[in-house]
């Protein structure tokens, strides 16, 4: 009896071992794929003040950026310095936020054909080189736009029955050499032909400088949290970050259920001035990365929910 008793206690206690070591499985599973990529997303500055949505397997962020038309007696096309700076620092941003598996970047043109498939989409380079640009600012009903005519960006505000337009302009250290000039961060949902929702971001500038500057703004966004808070502050009716990383476990744990936002902004934006700091004799090789150190970026203008328009057709 005493032997069959000992028998019995060794069979419980490795019913325990188990019982305890599938419990402690289960909360690592738990901890390591649901817990720790929504803590990890919502540490992240960035990652709370955009509208991108990664529930599904299918859904991607697409980077999309503009080429500049080729010259006479030319067959290809070119990205300009400032663009292409642009774009590495895009993608090394969000590749770190969001896992470089659920990024693409391509072109304008490739984008285009495909765009009514797109969830989430990056647009970087002004309406000049970038169609999709131009197609994004009319459809987020933007206040900004950027003029043909001055090459200036202007701004519409509404107010008391009538429209007050503000243009910011760019000042030239020598001809086609910018030294300061403006851009634009737009950021908010859009709705495509079939009824669905696109999350867009528009980085764009009305110079290859400016718009390397936007971008350099969305670096700082993402390593400093108190200018995050200050940008929610003064435009995105966001919710606090506890409540943040709730929903952010929620849409993990259920998958197929969304979570409502009716806290937050639908659309939002910033204009930027952007000035080059460099020595004016400093020798600049054409084709080398720009220096960020060299730029001074700042915030000019809030653009909150209620100065954007409907959607409108626009064309640069």
């Amino acid at each position: 009896m005493s032997e069959w008793g000992l028998d019995v206690k060794w069979i419980l206690d490795i019913l325990k071992s188990l019982i305890a070591s599938t419990i402690f499985f289960l909360i690592g599973l738990a901890f390591g794929g649901v817990i720790y990529p929504a803590v990890k997303k919502s540490a992240n500055p960035l990652s709370e003040i955009l509208p991108f949505s990664l529930k599904k397997k299918e859904n991607y962020i697409y980077i999309c950026y503009g080429l500049a038309n080729p010259k006479p007696r030319q067959n290809y096309y070119v990205v300009e310095e400032g663009d292409l700076s642009a774009i590495y620092s895009v993608v090394d941003i969000f590749t770190d936020v969001y896992k470089r598996e659920r990024v693409n970047v391509l072109n304008h043109l490739s984008t285009e054909a495909i765009l009514s498939e797109i969830k989430n989409i990056v647009t970087v380079s002004g309406p000049v080189w970038n169609c999709v640009t131009e197609l994004f600012i009319g459809k987020i009903g933007s206040p900004v736009i950027f003029d043909r005519n001055s090459k200036n960006l202007v701004l519409t505000e509404k107010g008391e029955g009538k429209e007050h337009k503000t243009e910011y302009r760019t000042t030239y250290r020598k001809p086609n050499e910018p030294k300061k000039c403006h851009g634009i961060i737009l950021c908010g949902e859009v709705e495509r032909a079939d009824g669905k929702k696109q999350n867009v971001l528009v980085c764009a500038g009305n110079s290859h400088l400016s718009t390397y500057g936007t971008v350099i703004f969305l670096r700082q966004l993402y390593n400093s949290r108190k200018l995050s808070k200050t940008l929610k502050a003064h435009c995105i009716s966001g919710a606090p970050r506890w409540r943040l990383l709730l929903r952010s476990l929620l849409r993990k744990l259920l998958r197929n259920t969304r979570v409502n936002s009716t806290d937050e902004s639908r659309r939002w934006g910033l204009i930027l001035e952007v000035v080059d700091k460099s020595q004016l004799n400093l020798h600049r090789t054409r084709g080398l990365p720009m220096n960020p150190s060299h730029l001074d970026v700042k915030i000019v203008k809030y653009l909150t929910e209620d100065m954007f328009f409907n959607s409108f057709e626009y064309h640069y």
